[in-house]
Order: structure tokens, then C-alpha cells, then sequence
């Protein structure tokens, strides 16, 4: 009898197991990166000593039950043609986006804007986002997804 008890339990804990493994997976495999936009330099820019800083954020809001708007203000080499981001989502819930400007060097900076959609979340789950610049770690933060989530990061 005591063995039919410590097979069930046995039995019992590896469903368990198998459902909060499947639940992990569940959590990250349906995120997306959508709605990218780049916003470059407007018609002025600062030199280097120019530069202040407390105007570079990223701010992140939930925009519906599923979906965080990322908007990040930050300064950019003046002669960036464009901003590209490539997104690598692993299982454990770590979203890394790393942003790649193309273009020419130029001695000056300018506030640039971007904006993106990480779509797919699952209200309670808590993701950590890596924001990497041209393959450098630039910021790091973690974000318990909720419907009202609404923070902002001063950079």
C-alpha cells in the first residue's frame, strides 16, 4: 500500500513538473518584435561636449493585456542613415534586443527616437530585457508584465 501511495506521489510530481515546463515555454515562445520605427536626428545636433544627460530614457507601457510599447529617446551619431534591431528571445524568459545604427561617424550627436511592440507576453510572467547597442551591453531591466505595467528607465 505504501508503495501504490509513494507511486502516485512519485507519478504525481513529474506531471507537475511537466506542466510548469510546458507553462515556462508557453510564456516566451509567442514573443514577437513588431511596429519598429526610427525617428533620426532632427535638423539640429550637439557636439560631444554639448551633451546632457538626462534626456536619454526608455520608457515601457502595456498597450493591451499581451503587448509592452517599448519608446527609447537616446543620443545617436548625427549621421546614422538607420537603426536596426534584432531581437533574441531564449527560453527563460530573457528578451535581448540589440540595436545596430548604420552609417557614417561624424563629430556630432543628436536624440534619436525609436519605438517597437514586444507582442506575445503573459500577464504575471516576469521577462528581463537586455537593450544592447551595436553589440554592447547598454541597459538592463526586469518588468513583472501586467495590463497597467508603465515604467520608465533614465538613462
Amino acid at each position: 500500500m505504501k508503495t501504490k501511495i509513494l507511486q502516485t506521489t512519485a507519478l504525481l510530481l513529474v506531471l507537475a513538473g511537466m506542466l510548469a515546463c510546458s507553462k515556462e515555454e508557453e510564456t516566451i515562445k509567442n514573443v514577437q518584435i513588431k511596429n519598429f520605427e526610427y525617428a533620426g536626428c532632427p535638423n539640429t545636433t550637439q557636439s560631444n561636449s554639448e551633451q546632457t544627460d538626462n534626456n536619454e530614457y526608455i520608457k515601457c507601457y502595456a498597450i493591451n493585456e499581451t503587448t509592452l510599447k517599448f519608446e527609447q529617446q537616446v543620443y545617436l551619431n548625427c549621421c546614422v542613415d538607420s537603426l536596426r534591431i534584432t531581437p533574441n528571445i531564449n527560453d527563460r524568459n530573457i528578451i535581448t534586443i540589440n540595436e545596430v545604427d548604420y552609417g557614417n561617424e561624424c563629430n556630432c550627436i543628436c536624440l534619436s527616437y525609436a519605438c517597437f511592440d514586444v507582442t506575445g507576453l503573459i500577464k504575471g510572467a516576469t521577462y528581463t530585457f537586455v537593450i544592447k547597442r551595436n553589440n554592447q551591453d547598454y541597459y538592463t531591466f526586469d518588468i513583472l508584465f501586467n495590463e497597467d505595467s508603465d515604467l520608465i528607465f533614465n538613462i
